[in-house]
């Protein structure tokens, strides 16, 4: 289940924003009542990279596969290109522990999916979760919509018209999809925190007055990358 807390986050994060994933101006897609995502978003939208890269995935237990793999947007997951060059999901998803494509490593979270390291700071990292969601309707505006948790998180629904759970927008329904990226903490075990002041201080736990001190003399917007990597230097700094 999805905590209050942690729905209030993703809420947050996928509200309207001044600033784009891709350039000054955020780029949208409307989709028309009844039509895939998938069918309609221009495929170098979809992806992180311009075509399937063999990479490495680590399984728990300590097993090991190569593959031809990429990020989708649209899902929010990992695939991979068979030998009959079908575009797939992972069957055991559930078991990668963390995948290699093109030195871009990518944690898969139980909760958040596959979510990729920014940077570490000695054994705390930041990782992020880049996805293309949709963020509004006609209707209401153009981000007019309001989401629930099961909206927010299951990105998969709109990932690709053949794969697993997969499914159209409703025939009444007109929607506006666009660039998000979420942002985590990770601890020395790899599980995953949303930042906050709490958060942080749980990751620190011997500094909690410099942090309080730094927060207050520079004000961290937990939502940016920029202020997420100045606040994470300074704490590793204090050790």
């Amino acid at each position: 289940m999805i905590n209050r807390r942690t729905t209030i986050y993703l809420l947050t994060l996928l509200a309207p924003l001044a600033s784009a994933v891709h350039g000054q101006t955020m780029k949208t897609f409307k989709v028309k009542a009844g039509d895939y995502p998938s069918k309609v978003i221009p495929v170098a939208e979809q992806y992180q990279f311009p075509s399937f890269e063999r990479g490495k995935i680590l399984f728990y237990g300590g097993r090991t596969e190569e593959a031809l793999l990429n990020y989708t947007y649209l899902g929010g997951n990992l695939l991979f290109l068979n030998n009959q060059k079908d575009t797939l999901e992972l069957l055991d998803q559930k078991l990668v522990k963390v995948a290699d494509v093109q030195g871009k490593i990518f944690y898969n979270d139980k909760q958040y999916g596959f979510c990729e390291m920014v940077s570490a700071f000695g054994a705390i990292k930041l990782a992020k979760k880049h996805v293309l969601g949709r963020i509004g309707n006609e209707k209401g505006g153009p981000y007019g919509i309001s989401y629930t948790a099961s909206s927010v998180t299951t990105y998969n629904s709109y990932s690709n018209e053949a794969a697993p759970g997969a499914r159209k927008l409703k025939m009444d329904t007109e929607a506006i999809f666009g660039h998000r990226t979420l942002y985590f903490f990770m601890d020395p075990n790899d599980r995953f925190l949303i930042p906050g002041k709490n958060s942080i201080s749980r990751l620190f736990p011997k500094y909690k007055i410099e942090i309080t001190q730094y927060l207050k003399d520079n004000p961290v917007n937990f939502t940016q990358e920029e202020d997420l990597t100045r606040l994470l230097a300074f704490c590793q700094e204090l050790k």
